[in-house]
């Protein structure tokens, strides 16, 4: 364990809600992020809210995929410039997710553009009205919590003077890593989107490391050129992004070792990996009889998370094909034209409780896109999985889980009835996928505290007392100090100073060792001379 879940485990207690006389009262800013980012958002607030402290979320008044009001919670709103969030799904849905590319390039260098100048664009509208900004700081809040990848969290916790938590899956180019000093050596720390595993041959050694230099000026002067611009108007001082975001007291990792390759980690970097997984609840009335009506064979869940429930209508036809070979029941989270291929094993849901079915005893198989979240709650509960990533992280996550023995992985855009058939009768069949499944859940769930409760420790720990020492020396080194650049160099200078005096002392010896062997044998020559006379 690291010193900051050491310490979260001395304080097991916090996961026991506390009695309403005995309820801390407090206040949380929240800066919400859109999509999947605001699940984990919205359920840690809840929690904080649930101990009692008061928790409001900075909420954009429209362009939501996801972000709303939440019962709860409070809110302040915003007036943002208008966005029409059906075309911004569509055209999330048409050029990023089901778009052919190899779903790096496209995902790091196109939507990464177009996702920044929507959060630019919201950042400056909250940042410049200066009623809002009012509103926030009467509220007198002692902390906030954000999503890093949305810089905005970090410069609006400097403009409110608060301490910042961030809760984070992953950010483009390790910004969190490098924001908090943490190492991260490129022989087996691969880089975001690598596709690289913690055991990398040589060359792919050498491309991990041109990828990280390639990626810092990427970051640097691609994504958080806009917010230092920002930072700098509405916070009236030279400063970056990146320096504000090296602020943050605790980083909050939706990471755990049994998914993640094992690296570095900083005092204030707190895995809470799997947050969101636990505590399901038992199933309607009718999908429990569904679940029981599949006997022996068991039942598939199908589900391609919050946002892309709807897919076109081609690769839905393959989907609903293959999964109709099988002999399993299907429950799939679906929205869209009826299909012509769709079974009668097969239930479409336009909403499905995942976290509930995944833990029901009956299923068998999840087939999944690769979210962090769908990826979590399957290894809380034990089920292999049968990825068809789409964009961004999800490949790599997904090459984990098949790494782990606990996932085959397919092209959707290639796939074809028969394949998808065979992969999940594989999964379903072979005994190693489950056990594999099940040793991850085993590892998962043994710790001393859940994440949630873990999560919430941390950020009333930061409410009591701040964090500023478990922030290490290197915020206040420079670069070349911090990589040691300035002893090496000093080093390098006394080295060449001594071999300098050294060459210089033996060429002094050697040129008086021949001017001696020299008169030595002159005066022997006159020697010589003066006998023969």
């Amino acid at each position: 364990f690291s010193f900051a879940q050491t310490l979260a485990f001395m304080h097991m207690a916090v996961g026991q809600e506390k009695s309403d006389g005995d309820r801390a009262v407090g206040g949380m800013l929240v800066y919400p992020t859109d999509g999947s980012h605001w699940m984990s958002l919205r359920d840690l607030s809840l929690a904080v809210s649930r101990r009692g402290h008061r928790v409001v979320v900075a909420l954009p008044a429209t362009g939501n995929l996801m972000v709303g009001e939440t019962p709860g919670l409070d809110s302040e709103t915003f007036p943002v410039p208008l966005v029409d969030k059906h075309n911004l799904l569509d055209t999330f849905l048409r050029e990023v997710v089901f778009r052919e590319t190899d779903g790096v390039t496209e995902f790091t260098f196109k939507s990464l553009e177009s996702m920044n100048k929507r959060f630019a664009a919201m950042c400056d509208s909250l940042l410049g009205n200066v009623a809002v900004m009012q509103r926030l700081r009467a509220h007198n809040f002692e902390v906030l919590l954000a999503d890093p990848i949305d810089p905005c969290g970090a410069i609006l916790s400097d403009a409110l003077g608060l301490p910042s938590i961030f809760l984070m899956r992953g950010i483009p180019c390790n910004i969190d890593l490098k924001a908090a000093h943490c190492p991260a050596p490129s022989s087996y720390v691969p880089q975001s989107m690598s596709g690289f595993t913690d055991h990398m041959s040589f060359t792919e050694r050498v491309t991990n490391m041109f990828m990280g230099l390639k990626q810092d000026h990427l970051c640097i002067d691609f994504l958080l050129k806009r917010f230092d611009e920002l930072a700098r108007r509405h916070l009236g001082r030279d400063v970056t992004a990146m320096e504000l975001l090296s602020n943050a007291s605790i980083w909050l990792h939706r990471t755990d070792f049994v998914f993640d390759y094992p690296r570095p980690t900083m005092p204030n970097m707190v895995n809470v990996g799997g947050l969101t997984s636990d505590d399901a609840r038992p199933l309607p009335q009718d999908l429990e009889e569904f679940m029981q009506s599949s006997e022996e064979h068991g039942v598939v869940v199908v589900s391609f998370g919050s946002i892309v429930s709807a897919i076109p209508y081609r690769i839905a036809n393959v989907l609903a094909e293959g999964l109709g070979r099988i002999p399993q029941k299907v429950i799939w989270r679906y929205e869209g034209p009826t299909l012509e291929n769709l079974s009668n094993n097969t239930k479409v849901m336009s909403w499905l409780p995942q976290r509930d079915l995944l833990a029901h005893a009956k299923t068998r198989v999840f087939v999944t896109h690769g979210g962090s979240h769908g990826i979590f709650e399957a290894i809380c509960y034990g089920v292999p999985m049968l990825g068809l990533p789409l964009f961004g992280d999800q490949f790599e996550n997904l090459a984990r889980m098949q790494s782990k023995g606990a996932a085959l992985v397919l092209n959707i855009h290639s796939l074809d009835a028969g394949s998808l058939a065979s992969s999940i009768s594989t999964i379903a069949t072979h005994k190693s996928y489950k056990e594999k499944a099940s040793l991850l859940s085993r590892l998962h769930h043994d710790h001393p505290q859940k994440p949630m409760d873990r999560a919430v420790f941390w950020v009333e720990f930061v409410m009591r007392h701040g964090a500023e020492h478990l922030r290490v020396a290197a915020h206040h080194l420079t670069w070349y100090q911090e990589a040691g650049f300035d002893v090496a160099a000093f080093l390098l200078a006394a080295i060449v100073l001594v071999t300098s005096v050294f060459i210089a002392l033996i060429t002094i010896c050697c040129r008086w060792l021949c001017r001696a062997k020299h008169r030595n044998a002159t005066v022997s020559k006159g020697m010589a001379a003066s006998k023969k006379h």
